[in-house]
């Protein structure tokens, strides 16, 4: 019987323990919340890029729960590492207007778009936010389309700006924003035509990276591609010229001209290399040279064979 019991408590330890993790690790506030509105960014709708810092009491993983309006079309939800990359690799549940995610680290990202309305030229959305997390620090920006000619915002923006990217930013005021308090943020704009932000800045994307664009590490480095570039084009030319080397060397080469030699550069043959000679039938008018032992005419006054000059 005892045994029995020590089964049955360890069996609902195990059961319990995860769910008593979750609800340890449910966070209370965050430290900050940074919301960036980018109407007409990519696609005819409001992109909407919500960073959010944990306090350093968090307990990790920890699981955190913000509000997404119904009509939210979900982009991306992800940590954020020490290295301002974003992995889309933790676990979350959407329902009831309610995002749940549960994250190893103390930043993280979650992006979506909502609709926005237009009458001809005019556009305008409202955001709404009610949670029942409390947040330190509460802040909005709002990116200012390529093609719009002017933007107003209910709360004012308190700084307007030229971002690196190209791109107008208007600041809102910083706020905290307790459990249960509402925010409202309206923005209304005039476009001038159609093209979106992005196709206004010939097609080049803008950085969302986790550092919220501010990050100057993220900027291209021009003068360290252009030397690795330069070395890349100077290892080619030395290959190339080393390859036509190569090349050159196994071309069959064209015989050179070989001079006839001349009786007086012709090594003369060894006198036991001599070829026997025939006797000859009249000793009177035939001779030999003394050299070759070739036969030689009486008015020969030098070998005709080996170039020797004839005794008289």
């Amino acid at each position: 019987m005892f045994k029995r019991f020590l089964a049955f408590s360890f069996t609902m330890i195990l059961f319990l323990a995860p769910h008593s993790l979750l609800a340890q690790t449910q966070v209370e506030s965050i430290q900050s919340l940074t919301i960036d509105f980018w109407p007409d960014y990519d696609r005819a709708a409001n992109l909407v890029l919500m960073t959010g810092v944990l306090p350093q009491s968090a307990v990790l993983p920890a699981t955190v729960t913000l509000p997404l309006p119904e009509t939210a079309d979900l982009n991306a939800i992800a940590r954020i590492n020490a290295e301002n990359m974003m992995i889309d690799d933790i676990e979350y549940t959407w329902e009831n207007g309610q995002v749940t995610l549960i994250t190893p680290e103390r930043r993280f990202r979650i992006e979506y778009y909502i609709p926005y309305a237009a009458d001809g030229d005019q556009r305008s959305f409202t955001f709404t936010w009610l949670a029942n997390i409390a947040v330190e620090q509460f802040q909005a920006k709002i990116q200012q389309p390529t093609s719009a000619s002017a933007l107003l915002s209910q709360p004012a923006a308190t700084n307007v700006y030229e971002g690196g990217d190209g791109f107008t930013y208007h600041e809102l005021p910083g706020q905290p924003l307790p459990a249960g308090q509402p925010y409202s943020l309206n923005v209304n704009y005039t476009m001038r035509s159609a093209l979106l932000s992005r196709d206004g800045l010939g097609g080049a994307a803008v950085d969302l990276s986790a550092s919220n664009q501010a990050d100057s590490g993220n900027e291209i480095n021009w003068p360290l591609i252009l030397g690795i570039a330069g070395g890349v084009i100077i290892a080619g030319v030395i290959i190339w010229q080393l390859m036509s080397r190569q090349t050159g060397s196994n071309r069959p080469r064209k015989p050179q001209p070989r001079r006839p030699e001349t009786g007086s550069r012709q090594k003369p043959k060894p006198k036991s290399a001599r070829p026997a000679q025939p006797k000859p039938k009249t000793a009177v008018s035939v001779r030999f040279c003394r050299n070759c032992g070739k036969s030689v005419n009486a008015s020969d006054k030098f070998c005709r064979h080996c170039g020797t000059a004839v005794k008289q």
